[in-house]
């Protein structure tokens, strides 16, 4: 029967290891370069798609980004017209209660120096007073 001491076995790889380990070593890792340079070029088509898809993404928010600002560049047109529009009614509306206020001091004016009781019957009813002579 044949007989291993495992003993003398390790400490012959150890020895051996020793001697040698820079060769492995180098051995190693040329095998470990062979082998994954077939993974190199997946690793390549994969970040080409990652980075096809972050330049997608970027396109769609630039696109976005746009419509966003056409969008506001809207509204803010829509409000300085309608602000426009308000200001125009306000003026006009102005007017024509200056016109009426005008017409009616006049109105008031020549009542009180043609009829000055008529006037003071509007007053005493418009203010809820008593007219006494």
């Amino acid at each position: 029967m044949i007989s291993i001491n495992f003993g003398d076995l390790i400490a012959g790889v150890g020895k051996f290891l020793a001697k040698y380990w820079q060769a492995i070593a180098l051995i190693g890792l040329v095998v470990f370069l062979f082998f994954s340079r077939s993974n190199y070029s997946a690793l390549k088509d994969s970040f080409d798609v990652a980075v096809f898809s972050y330049e997608s993404e970027i396109s769609a928010l630039k696109a976005l980004y746009t419509e966003e600002l056409q969008k506001r560049d809207e509204a803010l047109r829509d409000y300085e017209d309608e602000l426009n529009h308000l200001k125009e009614d306000y003026d006009n509306t102005r007017e024509d209660l200056l016109k009426e206020r005008k017409k009616r001091t006049e109105t008031h004016v020549r009542d009180f120096e043609e009829q000055p009781e008529v006037l003071a019957g509007k007053i005493a009813e418009t203010f809820g007073l008593e007219y006494v002579e």
